[in-house]
């Protein structure tokens, strides 16, 4: 018989959950199972949020931060692209407006 799992991330009342049930000496899998997360997750959760002392507002700081930190990240990465982008549209434009000052010169154009 396969349980269903849920998916995503932990809110900070599933992370009260953990901090309440370990603290009341349930297993990791006893844990996992009331609250139809799989094993693995439960047990990275508590070893990230302080283990046997686990803490739940302290575990979903360190989510949050974790979070930005990625999503910070990834909008640095989005803006080196914009701005990669542009910068390259820009010097294309520029090497054509050369290439046509070079062609007035040889022609005599500009005086």
């Amino acid at each position: 018989m396969t349980q269903n799992k849920k998916r995503g991330h932990l809110t900070l009342e599933d992370r009260k959950k953990i901090e309440e049930y370990r603290s009341s000496g349930l297993s990791l899998k006893n844990i996992s199972g009331l609250m139809g997360r799989s094993l693995n997750g439960v047990a990275i959760e508590l070893s990230r949020g302080g283990g046997v002392y686990y803490n739940a507002e302290k575990a979903q700081g360190e989510a949050n931060k974790r979070r930005k930190e990625k999503y910070d990240l990834i909008a640095r990465s989005k803006c080196r692209e914009y701005n990669n982008k542009t910068l390259s549209e820009r010097l294309k434009i520029v090497e054509k407006e050369l290439d046509i000052i070079k062609e007035l010169l040889k022609q005599g154009g500009i005086k």
